[in-house]
C-alpha cells in the first residue's frame, strides 16, 4: 500500500470509529455490523510505527462497538480471515479480544477448539503462534482457566501479551494474589510491558474490590496519558471516591523530580496554592509562568508576583527551550507590577536582586538585560 494510501485507511478507521460510535447510541446492532465491515476490510501491515499505533487504537475502539451487540458467527469469520492475512498489522488487537468477541462459552469452546492444536504445534516447535492470544482468551472465555496457565506453561519463552492471559485465568480462579505475582513475573526486564501489566493488575484488583490496594499500586502506571492533565482526569474518573486535591497530590508525588511538569496541571484546575508550591519546589517553563502570572496580575497580584520570580529563577538555572530576553523582560516586568499592587517594591527588588548576583548559571545574563529598567538591581 502506498503512503498515501496508508494515510486514508489510518484516517478513515478512526473516522469510522467516531461516526459508529455516535451511531451506537441508537442504533447499536447496525453500528457493530458497520465495524465488522469496516474491520474486515482493513489493510495496515505495512503502516509506519505512528500510523499502526493510530490505527490499532481505531480498531480497539471498533471492537468495544461490536461488544455492545456481539457478533455473528459470519462477522466473526470475516474478521478472523482479516486477521489472518496480516496478524501483525492493524488488526492485532482482535487476538487480544477474540474471547470477548465469541461472547458466549460454546462459541468460545469451538474457536478454541479449533486453534488450539495449530498454536501447540508452533509453540513445541519454538515458534511463534500468530492465533495464540486468540485461543487464550477463547480458553478463558470457555471457562477453563486452567487450561490457559497449562497452555501456558508450554511456552518456552512466555511474552506479556499471552500471559496477560495467565493472569487473567488466576483472577478467574479466584486466586487474585496469585495473578499479582504471575503479572510481576512476566516482565523481568521492567520497562517494555510495564503500563499494559499495570493496568491489568489494576482491572483484576478493582473486579475483587480490592480499591485502596490498586489505587495504591498500580493507579498511576496504568492511567497514564499524553499529558499530566489527562492523566489525572483519567484517575478521578476512575477512582471518583478520592478528591481531586488528593489525586493530584498523589500524582506528584509519585513522580519524584518531575514536580515542574505538574505546574500547568495544577493552575489549569484552579489549585493556585499548589502551583506556587510547585513553582517554587522545582524550575517550570518560564514562558508557562509567565503566562500563569499574568494571568492572575489584577486578581492575584500575590501568586503573579511568586510566579514571575519563579520564572525568572527557572530562567537563572538554564531551564526552558529558546529562552531570549524577551522571556526575560516579561517576567520582571510581571514583579514589578503586582509588587506595585501589594506595596512591597523594595522586596521585590530585593529578591530579584538576590537572583541576579546568585552562583546560577544564566544570573548574570538576566542582570546584565535588567541593568537600565525602572527599579532594575543594582550592580
Amino acid at each position: 500500500m502506498s503512503a498515501e494510501g496508508r494515510g486514508r485507511e489510518e484516517q478513515g478507521l478512526a473516522a469510522v470509529l467516531v461516526r459508529l460510535r455516535r451511531e451506537a447510541r441508537g442504533r447499536p446492532e447496525f453500528a457493530a455490523a458497520e465495524a465488522v465491515k469496516a474491520l474486515a476490510r482493513s489493510a495496515l501491515a505495512d503502516a509506519d510505527a505512528a500510523g499502526l499505533r493510530e490505527a490499532r487504537a481505531a480498531v480497539r475502539g471498533l471492537v468495544e462497538v461490536i461488544l455492545g451487540v456481539g457478533a455473528e458467527d459470519a462477522g466473526l469469520e470475516a474478521l478472523w480471515a482479516a486477521f489472518e492475512a496480516e496478524p501483525d498489522g492493524a488488526l492485532a488487537p482482535l487476538a487480544d479480544a477474540w474471547g470477548r468477541l465469541c461472547g458466549d462459552a460454546a462459541r468460545a469452546q469451538r474457536w478454541a477448539a479449533r486453534l488450539l492444536p495449530a498454536v501447540r504445534e508452533r509453540w513445541l516447535a519454538g515458534e511463534d503462534a500468530p492465533a495464540s492470544r486468540a485461543c487464550l482468551g477463547a480458553l478463558l472465555e470457555a471457562g477453563r482457566p486452567s487450561e490457559v496457565l497449562a497452555l501456558l506453561a508450554e511456552r518456552p519463552v512466555g511474552l506479556w501479551p499471552e500471559r496477560r492471559f495467565g493472569v487473567l485465568a488466576w483472577a478467574a480462579l479466584g486466586d487474585v494474589d496469585r495473578a499479582l505475582a504471575y503479572a510481576a513475573d512476566s516482565n523481568p526486564l521492567g520497562h517494555a510491558y510495564e503500563p499494559e501489566i499495570a493496568a491489568t493488575c489494576e482491572a483484576v484488583l478493582l473486579a475483587a474490590g480490592r480499591r485502596e490496594q490498586a489505587y495504591r499500586d498500580y493507579a498511576f502506571a496504568a492511567n497514564t496519558r499524553q499529558n499530566c492533565l489527562l492523566s489525572f482526569r483519567a484517575l478521578v474518573r476512575r477512582y471518583p471516591e478520592r478528591a481531586p486535591a488528593e489525586v493530584l497530590s498523589d500524582l506528584i508525588e509519585a513522580s519524584p523530580g518531575q514536580e515542574g511538569r505538574w505546574f500547568a496541571t495544577a493552575r489549569a484546575l484552579e489549585f493556585f496554592e499548589l502551583a506556587r508550591e510547585l513553582a517554587e519546589r522545582a524550575p517550570c517553563d518560564p514562558r508557562t509562568l509567565n503566562r500563569a502570572a499574568r494571568e492572575r496580575l489584577a486578581v492575584d497580584p500575590r501568586f503573579c508576583l511568586e510566579i514571575a520570580i519563579a520564572s525568572l529563577r527557572s530562567i537563572a538555572d538554564d531551564h526552558g527551550f529558546a529562552i531570549d530576553g524577551q522571556d526575560v523582560y516579561e517576567a520582571y516586568d510581571l514583579v514589578i507590577q503586582a509588587a506595585g499592587l501589594l506595596g512591597v517594591e523594595a522586596d521585590a527588588a530585593a529578591r530579584v536582586q538576590a537572583l541576579c548576583l546568585a552562583n546560577r548559571p544564566s544570573s548574570a545574563w538576566i542582570h546584565s538585560l535588567l541593568a537600565d529598567e525602572p527599579g532594575a538591581p543594582s550592580t
